[in-house]
């Protein structure tokens, strides 16, 4: 079959002959004679489809005049280009695929007073005060009462005194608990002066007690028990954590609008010692027991979110006694755009409150799920759990003959497939961490009574029966920046992305996919009908 030029007029003829003309060509050929089969057909519709397509390069291949060896030529070149893009498009999937989640940084930074100060937890270093029990006196005593027998037992979670006294019951009651309470400091023994926003406020009324794997601690600024705490777990009864303030804010929704100074938790109104909290630390003399606080003098401090059961063994610095310490804080907050709530948790990487419940707290943070990963894993390669730990009524409490399955415990924890793995305690899609910078002078403040004294005439010299510190937790800055996950590739930008792709290495375009589907089925059933029609068999 030869190609009609496109003039009459033998002065334009031309060395190219043009893919309309040929389109021309097979319509009028169609009309005289029927093609040989469906395959005929097909190739004529194929070649026919070169030609009009706007795609690159295919225009040469359907040309009917080009030499074997120019089609193959563009055949090859559309087939790289088509391979090329292939490859690219297939590495935007998997990027997108395997890491949806890009983390930005805010445009605009935020006022430290849209977020909680955080809790503050304080962990005195003397766990068993002299004047409650005195552990080294009693264990010096050749005959001990069952009494005596029975405190050092009790002693032994809360202080390491193994080497001295190793036998003891794997399981204890709630007697050792309150043995505990009973001789651990009182809030009062361990600070006597608070100061929140620059106002002197009671201890007692700001700090709350909580059983932690340091002993009696005390905490500034968590929720109660009934926030924290679902119903039948042990801790959600207990009196502590009970201060009787109520929440109304929360990680993901924040702070209400119309709450000011009065919202709990609690938070500063601006950066710098005078909008955050200093506290007054002492410890009388007499009830600094060496054997039980291998002779560390101060307290633990613990920063962590409000609504975090307080972790304190991993995570604390000290606050050593006669020293002046400064504490400066820096909120880091991550927050997750609404787009990544229809992504899998596993693609996103992080829980929104509503997808994961825990069993005993109530608000799912990743510190409470490795808590509660932990007491569950100590529970079943123990037995029982630490006093500490979160559990309900009927579960049993590790007395100090499980100390050493319990030490096992934390060291294959993390390692172990059944431990924190196992759990995938993932990050909450709203989280707020605190990083901490501090520094400490020396706390001369019995020189400064002396002086005092001199000054009222006194020329007795004031002798020291306790230790002093003071402690200044406070923003570094007034704002900060958030950090937040959104999408990678949202749909438009993955459609867009791949539509560039496309359309630079085969000018390809959503018409041009509505152009092939149009070629190879609408256009091709017309020509096979009228085929039929008009060449209809004998």
């Amino acid at each position: 079959m030869t190609c009609k030029l496109g003039s009459p007029q033998a002065t334009r003829r031309t060395t190219s002959k043009k893919c309309d003309d040929f389109v021309m060509d097979i319509e009028e050929d169609n009309k005289w004679r029927k093609p040989n089969g469906l395959f005929d057909l097909l190739r004529n519709n194929t070649m026919e489809f070169c030609c009009s397509t706007s795609l690159h390069g295919l225009r040469y291949i359907g040309e009917n005049h080009r030499h074997a060896s120019e089609r193959i030529f563009w055949l090859i070149s559309f087939l790289i280009s088509t391979a090329v893009v292939a490859h690219f498009i297939f590495k935007i999937w998997i990027r997108w695929n395997t890491s949806p989640v890009l983390v930005s940084f805010a445009d605009v930074p935020t006022p430290v007073w849209n977020i909680p100060f955080p809790a503050i937890t304080i962990c005195p270093q003397v766990k068993v005060k002299n004047t409650s029990f005195s552990v080294s006196s009693t264990l010096l005593k050749d005959n001990k009462t069952d009494e005596e027998r029975e405190k050092l037992l009790y002693s032994r979670l809360v202080c390491d005194i193994e080497d001295f006294e190793s036998n003891g019951n794997d399981t204890v009651d709630n007697r050792a608990i309150k043995f505990i309470e009973e001789v651990a400091p009182e809030i009062d023994e361990v600070m006597f002066e608070c100061y929140w926003r620059g106002i002197l406020e009671s201890c007692s009324d700001i700090f709350t007690s909580v059983l932690t794997d340091n002993g009696l601690c005390y905490t500034f600024n968590i929720l109660s028990s009934t926030e924290l705490f679902n119903n039948g777990t042990i801790q959600r009864e207990d009196k502590h954590l009970d201060h009787g303030e109520t929440s109304n804010w929360s990680l993901e929704g924040g702070f209400p609008d119309n709450k000011a100074n009065e919202a709990f938790p609690r938070r500063a109104l601006d950066a710098g010692a005078y909008s955050g909290l200093t506290i007054f630390i002492y410890m009388e003399n007499e009830n600094i027991n060496p054997l039980c606080s291998f002779s560390i003098h101060g307290v633990k401090a613990l920063l962590h979110n409000p609504t975090d059961f307080p972790n304190v063994v991993n995570q604390y610095f000290r606050v050593p006694l006669d020293r002046d310490v400064v504490i400066g804080i820096k909120p880091n907050v991550m927050s997750t755009s609404a787009e990544l709530r229809s992504y899998p948790p596993e693609r996103r990487q992080c829980f929104f409150t509503t997808e994961r419940h825990l069993l005993h707290f109530s608000i799912y943070t990743q510190e409470n799920c490795d808590s509660e990963c932990y007491t569950n894993y100590t529970l079943k390669n123990c037995g029982c759990v630490a006093y500490y730990m979160p559990r309900d009524k009927n579960t049993p409490i590790c007395g100090p003959g499980k100390n050493q399955c319990m030490k096992e415990v934390l060291e294959n924890y993390a390692s172990d497939d059944e431990g924190l793995s196992k759990c995938n305690c993932m990050p909450a899609c709203a989280e707020i961490t605190y990083d901490v910078e501090n520094s400490h002078a020396k706390f001369s403040w019995l020189d400064t009574l002396n002086a005092f004294d001199k000054i009222r005439g006194s020329n007795q010299t004031t002798t020291a029966k306790e230790k002093i510190a003071r402690a200044a937790f406070y923003y570094k800055e007034r704002q900060y920046v958030t950090s937040r996950r959104g999408e990678l590739y949202g749909p438009a930008d993955f459609l867009a992305s791949c539509g560039g792709l496309l359309g630079l290495y085969l000018g390809f375009s959503i018409l041009s996919l509505v152009e092939i589907v149009y070629f190879f089925t609408v256009r091709l059933c017309y020509k096979f009908q009228s085929s039929e029609k008009k060449h209809p068999a004998p």
